[in-house]
């Protein structure tokens, strides 16, 4: 995700100096969640009475460090279109970003599925993952944690699109984008979730399916084409909100946000910070079944955090902004680090359920370790030579087309 490889060269001047090196902090703090998770829904931890476990689980950490990430990539993206540029230069830092890092991690989980558990995949599958358009071909991910991609590239297409046609600063618009959004996820939500059911009452009115198709769940790719309505859709536009709602928030911080804009982000706020949770509270008080909470509420925790972490709490520790430096590939690269250690587990007879806490740290380590080497190895100097490009791009050395 683009979020995680976003530098501060890409801010305004202005804001280069610091005043927001704490976005690589957010940045961190959602790459470990998403570790985290990913320690505690491994099945030699499926009973662990860890604290840390237990709180990953309930509270969905990885879904919290996947919105701290959109919500990071809407403060950032939109402010990398700029007029004047070359729209091309956007294409070109953003290709030259994200895909030769994430080339590496395909190469590195076809030869450890390989190595590790004898798993090969077909030549089809690997060109399609190569593209990171696979789910939009109907072609499963290679790697789970490459489902997020597609909502980014789907986001980068929309801004880039919006600035095209000169809507993109158009803040208003922006943030009653984020609230119908909203909106559609808190209908979603109601048809399978919520206890008043009038999402469900409109579906039989208006002669839509809401039996297998409706009720259909994805595959675990979360993929975006079958069943129009399952509740990966609901889902998707609860992140496509939180990526506007970070995209309005950072025009508020820059005084570029007029009333309204200010009226309609804080509505979608109390939306998911107040209204939500107290649906959710009432929705359990009627049924006990814990899935009306946890269904939205990491995405409420995940927007509180990051408003608490834009505006008030805002961490600039040296160490957390060398790990959200690297997020990125400490995101892309984690899983198959976990694999590694959980195979070297079981190649050598030991247990992994004797401390979680242990197993999270380590994994962590190794993960922040490997990231840290992808970093240097690949991604700085695909950084600089899409910087490189997009400046040949802007100084009129590459012909792609006209300025905008």
């Amino acid at each position: 995700m683009d979020a995680m490889v976003s530098s501060r060269s890409e801010l305004k001047p202005r804001e280069a100096g610091g005043r927001l090196a704490h976005i690589d902090a957010i940045r961190a703090i959602a790459a470990l969640l998403v570790v985290v998770m990913h320690c505690a829904a491994l099945e030699e931890f499926a009973a662990s009475t860890s604290w840390l476990a237990q709180a990953a689980n309930v509270l969905d950490f990885g879904r919290i460090g996947v919105v701290l990430f959109f919500g990071v990539s809407g403060f950032v993206i939109p402010a990398s279109l700029i007029s004047g540029e070359h729209p091309g230069t956007f294409w070109v830092r953003r290709f030259f970003r994200l895909y030769p890092a994430y080339w590496f991690s395909i190469a590195l989980v076809l030869l450890t599925q390989w190595l590790f558990w004898t798993r090969s995949f077909s030549l089809h599958q690997i060109l399609l993952n190569l593209t990171m358009l696979q789910n939009f071909l109907h072609a499963e991910n290679l790697q789970g944690v490459y489902w997020t991609l597609k909502l980014e590239l789907v986001f980068y297409v929309g801004c880039y699109l919006l600035f095209m046609v000169g809507l993109l600063e158009r803040t208003a618009l922006l943030a009653a984008l984020s609230l119908l959004l909203t909106m559609i996820f808190v209908c979603y939500l109601d048809f399978y979730q919520g206890p008043l059911g009038f999402s469900r009452s409109i579906v039989r009115a208006i002669g839509l399916p809401s039996g297998s198709v409706a009720h259909a769940v994805s595959t675990g790719d979360n993929h975006p084409i079958p069943g129009l309505l399952n509740m990966n859709w609901g889902y998707f536009c609860a992140y496509f909100s939180m990526m506007f709602f970070g995209a309005v928030l950072r025009r508020w911080h820059d005084g570029d946000a007029g009333r309204v804009a200010q009226v309609l982000l804080s509505i979608v706020g109390v939306i998911w910070v107040v209204v939500l949770p107290m649906w959710g509270w009432y929705a359990f008080r009627a049924s006990h079944v814990i899935d009306t909470v946890t269904v939205f509420a990491p995405c409420a925790l995940a927007l509180a955090l990051f408003l608490v972490l834009i505006n008030w709490i805002r961490v600039r520790s040296r160490v957390m902004a060398a790990i959200g430096l690297v997020s990125y590939s400490l995101y892309l690269l984690h899983p198959i680090v976990i694999d590694a250690i959980v195979w070297g587990g079981k190649r050598t007879g030991g247990t992994l359920d004797s401390s979680f806490v242990a197993f999270v740290l380590v994994c962590t380590l190794l993960s922040i370790g490997a990231a840290a080497a992808c970093y240097l190895a690949i991604e700085r100097s695909s950084i600089a030579t899409g910087r490189s490009l997009a400046r040949r791009l802007n100084s009129g050395l590459l012909p792609l087309g006209a300025r905008r």
